[in-house]
């Protein structure tokens, strides 16, 4: 949380006023089967537990960097096990078809390796339309 309270001081110094952005910080810690998310008004991340294949939508709210000189964060830590999915994405994705669909998506695709999940969940949210933001998904296994 540390490092986005950082990030967020110095750019609120030096960005254009009315600038401002997102940013999920995610750490892995293997060793310990913990993973720690920091949400600086960015969408929520989705784990995919190994076990169940059952995708969920990790609730976390904070402020957007560059706007409060005093911005809060939000901070999560959670237990994983080897074989459980994250994904990191980006708004542009939800923008497409909404986080319902993602989920739905992520669900369709738990059993998929992750290098075939990340861009069959891609193509079904997109759906041949063209995107009108950036798409962005990031997938991780644990």
């Amino acid at each position: 949380m540390d490092i986005c309270r950082t990030i967020n001081l110095s750019l609120k110094r030096i960005l254009p006023e009315g600038t401002h952005f997102s940013v999920i910080y995610a750490r892995l810690n293997r060793a310990a089967n913990k993973l720690t998310l920091v949400n600086a008004g960015h969408p929520c991340a989705i784990l995919v537990s190994g076990q169940a294949r059952k995708a969920r939508l990790l609730q976390q709210n904070g402020d957007l960097i560059g706007i409060f000189p005093d911005a809060s964060f939000g901070l999560m830590e959670i237990g994983v096990q080897p074989g459980d999915l994250f994904f990191l994405y980006s708004d542009g994705l939800v923008e497409m078809a909404g986080s319902g669909r993602l989920l739905d998506a992520c669900n369709a695709n738990a059993q998929n390796p992750l290098k075939d999940a990340v861009s069959s969940i891609v193509e079904s949210m997109c759906s041949g339309a063209k995107p009108e933001g950036d798409i962005v998904l990031l997938g991780v296994e644990v």
